[in-house]
């Protein structure tokens, strides 16, 4: 009895690091500014070439191909000023600001103009049935020593992972690790989970360097400057001053 007491007082325990009164994150940590996608290929990027595809949404994707090389880009949705949605929101190459703040850390994108949430409170994830699908999902994110590690869940389906037409499902889930290199490099390793679209779990990892000399602007989307027709097909409106 002794002794299992003993074994069960010594067992190592992994404490949850100590975290700034006024930015939430462990000590050491800022990741607050103005932060750019580096380009990369195969393990960077959601390359067409290496999804693990169900059957079915091959197929999709197939289909929205077909589609695009007919001239329209109805799937598109930066056609009709919609949401990139995640994990596709990761990967974009306008510049993305970081802010920190007790119980919660914000990612917003230049483009498309949306803010992302991660919650760092504590909370458990919700149930599926307890929240609303979304383009960004629902994020809840724990830090284990210097390293943001975060689950979404509740993205909408049909979510585009690039411009070829790689759909995610209302399945997927994304498991994200934010690690910083140095003072200037940050990655995420992101794994997207989707039982409907995937065969298997697909990871790629991606680079942001700090880049404070870009002065994030406004980005406004003009829905009736290339409206998406009913058939599909995109018309250009100019404008003139």
């Amino acid at each position: 009895m002794a002794l299992a007491a003993l074994l069960a007082t010594s067992a190592p325990t992994t404490a949850a690091p100590a975290l700034s009164p006024l930015t939430g994150a462990p000590a050491g940590v800022d990741w607050s500014g103005v932060w750019q996608t580096q380009p990369g290929r195969s393990g960077a990027e959601w390359l067409p070439s290496e999804a693990p595809q169900t059957p079915e949404y091959k197929a999709r994707q197939d289909s929205l191909v077909a589609s695009q090389a007919a001239g329209r880009a109805d799937f598109e949705p930066a056609a009709d000023c919609r949401p990139l949605g995640m994990p596709r929101f990761m990967s974009n190459v306008y510049g993305m600001e970081i802010w920190h703040r007790p119980g919660a850390l914000g990612i917003y994108g230049e483009y498309p103009g949306f803010m992302r949430r991660i919650f760092t409170d504590g909370r458990k994830p919700p149930g599926l049935d307890d929240v609303d699908p979304s383009y960004y999902g629902y994020s809840v994110g724990h830090w284990e020593g210097k390293d943001l590690v975060v689950d979404t869940i509740a993205i909408k389906g049909n979510v585009l992972l690039s411009r070829e037409g790689v759909q995610i499902s209302d399945s997927a889930s994304v498991h994200e690790r934010f690690h910083q290199v140095d003072k200037e490099t940050l990655t995420d390793t992101m794994t997207l989970t989707d039982p409907k679209a995937l065969t298997r779990p697909w990871t790629i990892t991606k680079t942001y360097k700090r880049s404070p000399e870009i002065d994030m602007m406004e980005y406004f989307c003009e829905n009736n400057r290339h409206p998406t027709n009913a058939d599909g097909t995109v018309t250009t409106i100019l404008k003139s001053n």
